[in-house]
C-alpha cells in the first residue's frame, strides 16, 4: 500500500518540473482536500435523508437530482479557488519576446507551444484600455534552462501570493451577490440544525420533511453554482488583464 502511494507521488511529481508549479500544484491540493472536507458535511446530511425516504422511485430520483447538483456544486468551488490564484508562467524566446504559456507543461521545441502575446489577450479582453491594480499581489521566480539543441530558454513563473481568498473577499465585484450567497448558506445550515434537533430529541418522523429539506439544499447548491459562476466570469476577466499588465512590466526589465 505504502509502496503505491510512493509511486503515485512520483508520477505526480513528473508533471512538476520546477520550484513554483510544486507550489502551485501544492496549494491547490490544499485547497481542494479544505473544500472536499466541507462538502463532505451536506454529502452525509444528504445521504442520511435520501436513506430515509420510503419510496424506493422517488428517493433514486432525488438522489441523482441532489449529488449532480453537489458535483456541480464541488466543481464550481474549485475552479473559483483555481482562478483566484491565477498562476501562469511568462515564456522569454530567443527573441527576447514575452508570451504567456497555454499549458504548464514545458516543451523543448519552440513550434509546439501553445503561447499567447499581448495581443492574443487584447483579443480575449476586447478591450484596449487596461487599467488594473497589481500591487503586491504576485510573487513569482525567473529561471533559464537549455532545450535539446543547446540553445539557452527563459521563463517566469508568477502566481498571487497565500492571501489569494482576499481576492473573493474584498472584492467590490458582485458584493450583493456575495452577501444574498451568505445570507442563504446561514439559512439553509439553520434550517437543517433545526430539523435534525428536532428529529434527534422528539423522535419527529415525517414523510414529506426530508423532501422538504432535500428541496432546500438542491436550490441552495443550483443557486451557489450560478452565484459562483458569474464571479468566476469576472475573475477570469482580471486575471487577463493582470497578464497583460505583468508582461509590460516585464518587457521593460528585458
Amino acid at each position: 500500500m505504502v509502496s503505491i502511494i510512493i509511486h503515485s507521488i512520483k508520477i505526480l511529481f513528473r508533471f512538476m518540473d520546477f520550484e513554483k508549479k510544486s507550489d502551485y500544484y501544492f496549494m491547490l491540493f490544499i485547497n481542494s482536500i479544505i473544500v472536499g472536507g466541507i462538502f463532505s458535511i451536506p454529502v452525509c446530511l444528504d445521504y442520511l435523508l435520501l436513506i430515509k425516504l420510503p419510496n424506493e422511485l422517488l428517493s433514486v430520483f432525488i438522489s441523482i437530482i441532489t449529488f449532480g447538483l453537489l458535483l456541480f456544486f464541488f466543481a464550481s468551488a474549485i475552479l473559483l479557488i483555481k482562478e483566484m490564484m491565477n498562476f501562469f508562467i511568462a515564456f522569454i524566446d530567443k527573441k527576447n519576446r514575452l508570451f504567456v504559456k497555454r499549458t504548464f507543461n514545458r516543451k523543448y521545441y519552440e513550434n509546439t507551444m501553445k503561447l499567447d502575446s499581448e495581443d492574443d489577450i487584447k483579443r480575449q479582453l476586447y478591450e484596449n484600455d487596461i487599467s488594473y491594480p497589481l500591487r503586491r499581489l504576485y510573487k513569482g521566480i525567473h529561471y533559464k534552462y537549455y532545450n535539446q539543441d543547446g540553445e539557452k530558454l527563459e521563463e517566469i513563473a508568477l502566481m498571487f501570493n497565500k492571501l489569494f481568498y482576499k481576492r473573493l473577499i474584498c472584492s467590490k465585484e458582485h458584493v450583493k451577490k456575495k452577501i444574498l450567497w451568505l445570507l442563504m448558506t446561514l439559512l439553509t445550515t439553520i434550517v437543517t440544525t433545526i430539523y435534525l434537533l428536532i428529529k434527534h430529541f422528539t423522535n419527529f418522523q415525517s414523510f414529506y420533511m426530508p423532501i422538504i429539506i432535500l428541496t432546500i439544499h438542491n436550490i441552495y447548491y443550483f443557486l451557489s453554482v450560478g452565484i459562483f459562476s458569474m464571479v468566476i466570469g469576472t475573475i477570469y476577466k482580471e486575471n487577463l488583464k493582470s497578464k497583460l499588465l505583468i508582461l509590460r512590466f516585464l518587457k521593460k526589465g528585458i
